[in-house]
């Protein structure tokens, strides 16, 4: 959709091939949960106990340069003083939290 979106608007479209459960790119880098221990009621065992060096490796490797694709892009429309809209286009599913699972309540 963000390919089809960005090609009839002409416009440019940094995507993030990571999972928002490796780092999520849309919440800043020392955010509680910017590294999501849980996602709705399952455990992310990947990322529970990270050591400092393997949480600067997911901002280095992942999140550093997804800001750094927006920020060239943006930096140069205001150098060529071009009127500039941000979109960001997130995928979700519309039945987040919904499943309780076995035993569970609502």
């Amino acid at each position: 959709m963000a390919r089809r979106l960005a090609e009839r608007l002409d416009a440019a479209l940094v995507l993030q091939p990571w999972s928002r459960l490796a780092i999520d790119c849309n919440r800043p880098p020392d955010a509680a949960d910017s590294i999501a221990a849980r996602s709705e009621w399952a455990r992310i065992s990947g990322n529970e106990e990270l050591s400092p060096a393997a949480i600067e490796s997911r901002r280095s490797e992942i999140f550093q340069p997804y800001h750094q694709g927006l920020r060239g892009i943006l930096d140069a429309r205001l150098r060529e003083r071009r009127r500039t809209i941000l979109v960001a286009v997130h995928s979700f599913t519309p039945s987040y939290l919904a499943w309780r699972g076995p035993g569970r309540s609502a």
